[in-house]
């Protein structure tokens, strides 16, 4: 899984987001989206003209995925 804080224009990213596969919500303004990579690369990549600011976290692990 994959996390990204992202600033954007307009409000296309929650049809965009759901149809890509990645969960996304937004906090305070900022938008929060996680999945695999490869999904949120694509997402992100279709994002191109409204994203004003992105945040990358990388892979993260879950507890109960392979975690300590």
């Amino acid at each position: 899984m994959e996390v990204a804080l992202l600033k954007v224009t307009g409000d296309s990213w929650k049809e965009s987001a759901a149809r890509a596969g990645v969960a996304a919500h937004e906090e305070n303004g900022t938008v929060v989206a996680s999945g695999e990579p490869e999904k949120l690369e694509a997402w992100l990549a279709g994002m191109n003209n409204e994203l004003e600011d992105v945040v990358r976290l990388g892979p993260v692990i879950r507890p109960g995925d392979g975690g300590d």
